[in-house]
């Protein structure tokens, strides 16, 4: 929706041409936030976004301390923001990045996929068997991070498509007509 991807640029004073790569999570280490930080240095033309938040008394030290100050001054912590503006953000943004370290299934990375998102993924095993690197841009560390990030900028990688038919296959009309056909087979026994 162009009114929304507007009110997202507008609300972060994202100039024309302004590269802009978001996320979304809790302010936790497993969810990458340090490699996030560390992505986002190695690019300092590119603005990154980090949605979501957590409370400052139950996150380490080391985290607290990466959201208030130690992180560079292109990458903005926007905290918990809903409606136009974060899905504004999901289609408006260049590039979904995602270093999560361990997920159960990672809902925000199927709501990336279904904006028709470029995504960037950590190699992990939850997503093994339904996203590949057909579907997403996968990685294992920094360098492999920034590399996928500077072709999808560059447009030199675009899965989108692929992307979005992993996350139709996953909606919730394919999944209820699933649990249907195994809950009629049980009780068939």
């Amino acid at each position: 929706n162009p009114n929304k991807e507007k009110a997202f640029r507008d609300y972060f004073d994202i100039q024309d041409g302004q590269k802009v790569v978001m996320c979304a999570g809790l302010y936790f280490i497993r969810k990458g936030i340090d490699d996030f930080v560390k992505v986002a240095e190695k690019m300092p033309d590119v603005r990154f976004i980090w949605f979501g938040e957590t409370s400052k008394w139950v996150i380490p030290h080391k985290v607290r301390q990466i959201v208030k100050k130690n992180h560079p001054s292109n990458v903005t912590f926007a905290g918990y923001i809903k409606g136009d503006v974060f899905e504004g953000a999901m289609s408006g943004s260049d590039a979904f990045f995602f270093p999560s370290r361990e997920e159960t299934e990672g809902i925000v990375v199927l709501e990336s996929l279904a904006s028709h998102q470029h995504t960037v993924l950590r190699d992990i095993p939850v997503y093994h068997g339904w996203i590949d690197n057909e579907s997403a841009d996968l990685a294992t560390d920094v360098d492999g991070f920034v590399e996928a990030l500077e072709n999808i900028l560059a447009g030199k990688s675009n899965k989108t498509e692929a992307g979005y038919a992993v996350a139709e296959s996953r909606s919730f009309d394919k999944v209820a007509h699933q649990l249907v056909e195994v809950y009629e087979k049980v009780m068939e026994l």
